[in-house]
């Protein structure tokens, strides 16, 4: 198993980065955008998910871990890729 140890600050953020994906994925999806801005109904807009989102649970899990992933290679904590043999 490979650890990956994160500040307090970096393990918030990365929550707040999952939570609010799935917020525009799901505000995207069901378009309820009653009681928003035009510069948040906009971001929804102009976002896209990993693939093709319909809320189902392998959608779900596929954008939290995409969306970890990317966060965490976004400051250096990790790095995913194929090793050429």
């Amino acid at each position: 198993m490979i650890k990956v140890e994160l500040e307090v600050a970096e393990a918030e953020a990365l929550q707040y980065a999952v939570e609010h994906h799935m917020y525009l994925c799901n505000m995207q999806l069901y378009e309820e955008y009653e009681g928003l801005d035009e510069e948040e109904i906009e971001e929804i807009e102009n976002f896209e998910p990993y693939d093709a989102y319909c809320g189902c649970d392998t959608c779900v899990t596929r954008e939290y871990l995409m969306k970890t992933f990317d966060f965490l290679r976004y400051i250096s904590k990790v790095d995913v890729y194929t090793k050429d043999e």
